[in-house]
């Protein structure tokens, strides 16, 4: 069975360990990319599919970089979930303002990189880097399959990068834009600026492909509306929905005796597991005094607790455990110790 963050797709295999998989979204592609093929003439589902492959050896090398700088900031990556415009990673590590920036332009960056390696491979072969590969001319794909495949790399690396800077969710600029303006705003109110600036965005671009549209303007034969109005419903699909998903049943409330078990399995967890308090965080989440202040009943007291439980299970949710101050795992190993109080005999 199939849990929130693999449904949708297929198991592609594990590279040193890293669980990637492939969204279903790509067979859309496919559809999209054969249907013009089609009219464009030549072998249709040959050069689909190369472009396909292409395209998704590009997506690779800009979540690696994604990958790699989260390891080198000492994070771990769990998963990868490939998409047409980049990918889901699921990755843990400490959160700080500028380790987020670093993490979210590393994506941007390599592809931007892969754009010039391919247009500056073409240059030395004395070819046009900037050749169509929508275009209806066929000689695109009459070359030989190196000139090919960086002409591909050439259009797919700069789409990734043009687009993955844009400030909206999913896109890698939806977390720069998050990175740049917390230190001054904080984690809660930076995410509601960069909500606000994923639906501009897409509204923005959906005006856009409206106004392509009524210019009758294309690229050989795909009318510029078409891929211009599937990324604004892209943004607008991320943007639209919680960041996260809201946390179980409240640790207040244990349903059975495994609940009671995880809480103390996450207590051992936290216990073993030190990190330097970050104070950029501290303003997002209140302090284990403050969430407990002196409630007037016992059930007060008990709901205020279970409260300050849920930020903190949403923080790990959010951005991983690593990501805890001293104050919130404090919260956490209060939770179950009343947990275990509170279980059956």
């Amino acid at each position: 069975m199939q849990n929130a963050s693999t449904l949708g797709s297929v198991n592609l295999g594990r590279y040193n360990g890293l669980p990637i998989r492939l969204h279903i979204s790509y067979l859309l592609v496919g559809v999209f990319v054969f249907f013009f093929r089609i009219q464009a003439g030549g072998d249709p589902l040959g050069n689909t599919g190369f472009i396909l492959l292409i395209w998704l050896a590009c997506v690779l090398v800009h979540e690696m970089g994604h990958c790699l700088t989260v390891k080198q900031i000492g994070g771990t990556n769990e998963m990868l979930v490939l998409t047409p415009f980049g990918g889901l990673s699921f990755q843990s590590f400490p959160q700080q303002a500028g380790k987020d920036l670093w993490v979210a332009l590393s994506g941007p960056l390599l592809s931007f990189l892969g754009f010039a390696v391919a247009a500056g491979g073409l240059y030395l072969l004395d070819d046009d880097p900037m050749a169509g590969p929508l275009s209806v001319d066929k000689s695109f794909f009459s070359a030989s399959a190196l000139v090919v495949g960086l002409r591909l790399a050439v259009w797919i690396n700069l789409g990734l990068t043009v687009f993955n800077l844009l400030p909206t969710i999913p896109f890698d600029g939806g977390w720069i834009l998050h990175a740049l303006i917390w230190p001054s705003m904080g984690d809660q109110r930076a995410w509601h600026i960069v909500r606000k600036a994923s639906l501009a965005t897409a509204v923005g671009i959906l005006f856009l492909a409206i106004t392509m549209e009524a210019n009758g303007l294309s690229i050989g034969n795909v009318p510029l509306w078409l891929p211009l109005t599937i990324v604004a419903v892209y943004c607008f699909c991320f943007s639209a929905v919680p960041l996260s998903v809201p946390p179980g049943p409240q640790l207040g409330e244990p349903s059975n005796h495994e609940s009671v078990q995880s809480a103390d399995r996450l207590s051992q967890h936290i216990e073993t597991y030190s990190t330097e308090e970050d104070p950029q965080l501290l303003d997002t989440f209140p302090s284990a005094e403050q969430t407990l202040f002196s409630p007037s009943t016992e059930q007060d007291q008990h709901q205020q607790a279970d409260s300050a439980v849920d930020d903190v299970l949403q923080c790990v949710h959010d951005r991983g455990l690593a990501s805890l101050t001293q104050a919130q795992r404090k919260v956490l190993q209060e939770a179950a110790v009343r947990y275990r109080s509170r279980s059956p005999k």
